[in-house]
């Protein structure tokens, strides 16, 4: 305990040795050292107690307090090695303000107290720090292999426009074989037709033989007659025969002609489509390859931009909690200052307790049915009875 300890022995924090020489002054310093007392600067002429010390921060942090402030720990029980800490404690009903404690922590921190360093803390900004540096590189590879494939974008045919020019060629692709085939049906029924007009024109005569009597036609009876000089009854018995294009055949192979002429041209045009298609598929080809070249690059890029990101996201993260490890405090240790204990009697239900309540019950229950019967059997007076 710090109130009521023996104050009879009055112990300075800091003395300055009065030794000229550093032989004097270790001399001088033997005699303190019995008393706890060690160097506290490098010139060996300043010691330091230390319990004296944080003993006097402490009261002076807690003398308008009403509290017994205390050491506990390795300190007291006497198994502290030379960085063992001090842990002090206090007890109090009143309330002690923040401000008081971060202070004397803060004061406590400014003694020349030799301590270990934290190496956990140490390692955690080691870890940080390079996790920091490969979180830069991871950075820079990213911002490469990003402006990379932003010129790769910026070529021109890029995997946009070759995939615009392979859809519209796909589409004129599929136009010419749609046109092929209408084609092809259109010239299966023009040589259908033609045949059927061949046919009927080999069954037509070319020539058509007329016979006419001279007598029939008034017009022809008198150029007869003024011709052979014959009377009409002579020459009206006469039959002139005679041959002419059968008009049929002239047009069954007029006909024909144009069927002959249209598959002509229908063949033509098949074979400029043909050929259309054979061109058009030969530059797919070549822009399948050309395309899957520049798709297997855009591909690489974006797998390798992602992949990076991921590590960049990943690196934050770990730099993150490195961070925040560091930053905690880990010299505060948490002590089990009292253990506990398992009660000697149960703690429900509570007999004495709860007879005690059904007493008081019964007795409010008994009261009150006791007026309620005197209230209910009040008696009813006639008129002649009531006595003044």
């Amino acid at each position: 305990m710090y109130r009521g300890e023996d104050k009879r022995v009055s112990l300075k924090p800091f003395i300055q040795l009065q030794g000229k020489t550093a032989q004097e002054r270790r001399a001088e310093w033997r005699q303190w050292k019995k008393l706890g007392y060690r160097v506290a600067e490098p010139d060996g002429i300043t010691i330091f107690h230390e319990k004296e010390a944080i003993r006097r921060l402490v009261l002076e942090a807690f003398k308008n307090i009403d509290a017994d402030v205390f050491l506990f720990g390795s300190q007291v029980s006497g198994a502290a090695d030379p960085y063992s800490d001090y842990d002090v404690g206090y007890n109090t009903n009143m309330p002690v303000q923040g401000s008081i404690l971060a202070t004397l922590k803060h004061e406590l921190e400014e003694l020349p107290i030799p301590g270990k360093q934290n190496m956990q803390a140490q390692r955690l900004n080691q870890v940080s720090s390079t996790i920091e540096a490969q979180q830069n590189k991871e950075e820079e590879k990213l911002n490469q292999v990003m402006e990379e494939y932003r010129q790769f974008l910026a070529q021109p045919r890029s995997v946009k426009q070759l995939n615009a020019e392979l859809e519209a060629k796909v589409q004129l692709l599929t136009d010419f074989k749609t046109n092929l085939s209408k084609t092809q049906v259109e010239l299966e029924g023009t040589r259908r037709a033609l045949e059927a007009a061949e046919k009927e024109l080999a069954e037509t005569p070319t020539t058509l033989k007329t016979v006419k009597v001279v007598g029939d036609d008034p017009l022809l009876l008198n150029i007869t007659e003024s011709k052979t000089g014959r009377p009409s009854q002579e020459v009206a018995g006469l039959k002139l025969e005679d041959e002419e294009p059968n008009p049929i055949y002239l047009s069954l192979a007029t006909q024909a002609n144009t069927y002959r002429m249209q598959v002509a041209q229908l063949q033509e045009k098949i074979a400029s489509l043909q050929e259309q298609i054979r061109k058009t598929e030969k530059e797919l080809q070549e822009l399948h390859g050309e395309l899957a070249e520049k798709q297997l690059i855009d591909d690489k890029y974006q797998v390798q931009i992602k992949n990076l990101q991921e590590n960049y996201r990943s690196l934050m993260v770990r730099s993150e909690d490195a961070r925040v490890a560091g930053s905690l405090d880990t010299s505060v240790q948490t002590r089990l200052i009292a253990p506990a204990v398992a009660p000697t009697s149960p703690v429900k239900p509570r007999k004495l307790l709860n007879t005690a309540i059904a007493v008081v019950l019964g007795l409010m229950v008994g009261v009150f049915t006791a007026f309620f019967l005197e209230a209910w059997n009040a008696p009813v007076y006639r008129k002649g009875e009531i006595v003044e």
